[in-house]
């Protein structure tokens, strides 16, 4: 009688979990984008540089692509096929985000670059430095919606700290490289985040029918059947 009512509560104190440990992480990117000024923050995360952060944070930073959601659908869809279509819609809705604000709302906020001399910062090579468009990070969109969206959905308090270590390198490497200022992570990470806890909720309370709710079933011919 009781251990249905204790899993209902495991599960709704695990989502808390997931909600309050990215939480955390937005208010350090608020927190350090309004204690420094832009061009500090970004000379500060940069002052880093070691051969081995070039090296690291320059492959790392490619996780926030958006085409790594791709594999994700594909894992998903064979778990419940409504994660798979909520993955791909929350994806949809934050790249929608992300052009708006860079092409509509904010086309002429520039990158770091256009503060900084050769002699100001250190200059990874073979990082093509961007010089527009930079608000709000759209790698840091991509990964905080992706790894937010996995930890909701696989409920697993080990993997959402990887998954949370990873989204946090991906925001800190796009400073680390120059390609954007604090605030534009800490809005990035506020938008992937959000995004993707809204749209799970809604896929994962609506009224389903039964083919979202199965993974697909594949039948093979047989000879007989041929």
């Amino acid at each position: 009688m009781c251990e249905p009512i204790l899993l209902m509560l495991y599960s709704e104190n695990e989502y808390a979990f997931v909600n309050r440990a990215y939480a955390v992480i937005l208010i350090l990117f608020s927190i350090l984008s309004v204690s420094l000024s832009p061009i500090q923050g970004v000379l500060w995360i940069n002052s880093w540089s070691t051969d081995f952060f070039d090296l690291f944070f320059s492959r790392v930073t490619h996780f926030g692509n958006g085409v790594i959601i791709v594999p994700f659908l594909i894992i998903l869809s064979f778990r419940k096929i409504y994660l798979s279509i909520a993955l791909a819609v929350s994806g949809l809705v934050q790249g929608l985000v992300v052009v708006i604000c860079k092409r509509v709302l904010f086309p002429f906020a520039e990158r770091p670059i256009s503060e900084l001399s050769q002699c100001a910062a250190h200059f990874i090579s073979g990082v093509n430095v961007h010089h527009s468009n930079s608000f709000p990070s759209g790698h840091t969109v991509t990964i905080f919606g992706l790894c937010i969206f996995l930890s909701l959905c696989f409920k697993n308090r080990t993997l959402t700290y990887v998954l949370l270590i990873l989204a946090t390198i991906v925001g800190i490497s796009r400073v680390y490289l120059l390609q954007h200022y604090i605030t534009d992570v800490a809005v990035g990470s506020l938008i992937g985040s959000s995004t993707s806890i809204i749209v799970f909720h809604f896929f994962e309370n609506m009224n389903k029918p039964t083919w979202m709710t199965n993974a697909p079933r594949f039948r093979l011919r047989t000879p007989s059947q041929s």
